[in-house]
C-alpha cells in the first residue's frame, strides 16, 4: 500500500475525551475543551450554569478561553473572521413554552455577544469565509426528537447567517442524517447524505454536484481535491481516495498515513480531522497534518 507522510505539527497531545469533538478553523488552529460531557448528561438544562474552558492551539502555541456560565455543554465550536466563538450544543430542548438556546457567540474576551437557536441534534458545524454557519445533523436532529415535532434540522444541511436566521436548505430527493462535512469557503462546502451515501457539492447555495458512492465505503471525514473524493476509513486505518466511474464514486487505491520517521500514525485512538484541504491527524503522539493535493494523491 502507498504511503502519505504528515507533519508533526504539534508536540501537545488531545486528551482522549477531547479528540472527537476537537475543530480545526479554516486558519489551521485546533479548537478543544479537555471534559468530560458524559459528565453533564442528567443536569437539568433549564438550570444549566457551568463555566468551559476553549482551548485554541495554534502548533506549539496555546490560547485559554475561560468563558463562564455557559447554559449548555458545548459541544461544536468554530470561529467567525472575527475571531469570535461560536459554541453550540448538540442538544436542543423544546417544551411547550420555552425553547433552549444552544447556540452562543463570544468575543476573545469571553464577553457573551449573542445567543439564538440552531435546534437539536447538531453533529457537524462550520463556519465559511462568509460567516455563515453550515449544520449537519444527525437522526434525531432530522425526524425529532427533545420536544421538536419538525426540527429545524429536517433537511439534513441547514445554512444560517451569523445570527441565527435560516438562509438555505439543500432541495434533494431524499433527507436523512448528514455525519461528514467539509467547509471551508462558501464555494466549496461538501456534505455526505448517510442514507444510499450520497455527497453533494454546493457553491454559494448552487448545487454543482450530487453523486453517488459505493455503499461498500466506510465514508469518515471527507474532502474533494480535484475529481477525487478523499476519506479516512477507521476500519483499515487507511485514506481513501474514490473517483467516478459510471457516476459513482468507487475506491481506486488507499494510503497508509506515517511519521518522518516511517511510523504508522493511525492506532484505536487516532483522530482524523479534515478542513478544506487539510488532514489533521490526533493520537497520543501529538498532532500531525498535512495538506493534500492532488499529486500526492498519484
Amino acid at each position: 500500500m502507498n504511503t502519505i507522510i504528515l507533519n508533526k505539527w504539534s508536540h501537545i497531545t488531545l486528551p482522549l475525551q477531547s479528540r472527537s469533538r476537537a475543530s480545526v478553523t479554516r486558519d489551521k488552529k485546533v479548537l478543544f475543551i479537555d471534559v468530560y460531557m458524559n459528565h453533564f448528561e442528567n443536569k437539568d438544562i433549564r438550570t444549566f450554569r457551568e463555566d468551559f474552558t476553549i482551548q485554541q492551539l495554534d502548533q506549539n502555541d496555546m490560547t485559554s478561553y475561560v468563558i463562564q456560565d455557559v447554559p449548555f455543554p458545548p459541544s461544536n465550536f468554530d470561529t467567525f473572521t472575527d475571531g469570535t466563538l461560536l459554541l453550540a450544543s448538540a442538544r436542543c430542548l423544546r417544551t411547550r413554552d420555552w425553547i433552549q438556546q444552544n447556540v452562543r457567540r463570544y468575543s476573545e474576551e469571553s464577553e457573551c455577544l449573542d445567543e439564538f437557536v440552531l435546534g437539536d441534534g447538531i453533529w457537524n458545524l462550520a463556519i465559511d469565509d462568509k460567516d455563515r454557519i453550515w449544520v449537519g445533523y444527525f437522526d434525531e436532529g432530522v425526524y425529532g426528537n427533545m420536544g421538536w415535532k419538525k426540527p429545524i434540522g429536517w433537511s439534513g444541511l441547514v445554512a444560517f447567517s451569523s445570527t441565527g436566521e435560516v438562509l438555505f436548505r439543500p432541495e434533494l430527493p431524499m433527507i436523512h442524517e448528514l455525519l461528514s462535512l467539509n467547509v471551508q469557503h462558501a464555494d466549496q462546502v461538501y456534505a455526505h447524505y448517510t442514507l444510499f451515501s450520497s455527497i453533494i457539492h454546493l457553491d454559494h447555495f448552487e448545487e454543482v454536484e450530487h453523486n453517488d458512492i459505493d455503499e461498500k465505503v466506510e465514508i469518515g471525514p471527507i474532502m474533494m481535491i480535484d475529481d477525487a473524493l478523499v476519506t479516512y476509513e477507521y476500519g483499515s486505518g487507511s485514506l481513501t481516495v474514490l473517483r467516478k466511474q459510471e457516476g459513482i464514486f468507487r475506491k481506486e487505491q488507499a494510503f497508509l498515513l506515517k511519521d518522518q520517521g516511517g511510523n504508522q500514525l493511525h492506532d484505536q485512538y487516532a483522530v482524523v480531522k479534515m478542513r478544506g484541504n487539510q488532514l489533521f491527524l490526533f493520537n497520543d503522539f501529538g498532532i500531525f497534518q498535512i495538506e493534500l493535493t492532488a499529486e500526492l494523491l498519484e
